[in-house]
């Protein structure tokens, strides 16, 4: 099963961690991107969704660095938080029956 909704982010332990350190959230299925704080991550509950997979790493920078190499490779379009959460929403009914056929089918292979 490949990840739809992809979280780059660190993970370091710092008081302002949630206010500093930035994700970036790629929407594979419409081909989008953003870019928010921690804390507005969770704030706004953006870490729900379907086919989803969080990509940690050592420094912002090689987060960055690997997020942005996706987003090329996918040809992703950078939205505003606002954006992406419109677009995901209009979706969702679409990757919610995808991830129910996909949980039947690994059901019925065992």
């Amino acid at each position: 099963m490949t990840a739809n909704k992809i979280f780059y982010d660190t993970y370091y332990p710092h008081p302002e961690s949630d206010e500093a350190a930035q994700v970036v959230i790629v929407l594979r299925d419409a081909k989008i991107y953003t870019i928010v704080s921690r804390r507005e991550l969770f704030d706004r509950g953006m870490f729900h969704g379907c086919f989803i997979e969080s990509r940690p790493s050592g420094t912002q920078r090689e987060a960055k660095a690997a997020a942005m190499r996706l987003t090329h490779a996918i040809g992703a379009k950078r939205v505003s938080p606002d954006e992406f959460e419109e677009i995901e929403k209009a979706q969702n009914a679409e990757r919610v029956a995808r991830a129910f056929a996909a949980a039947e089918a690994m059901i019925a292979r065992g």
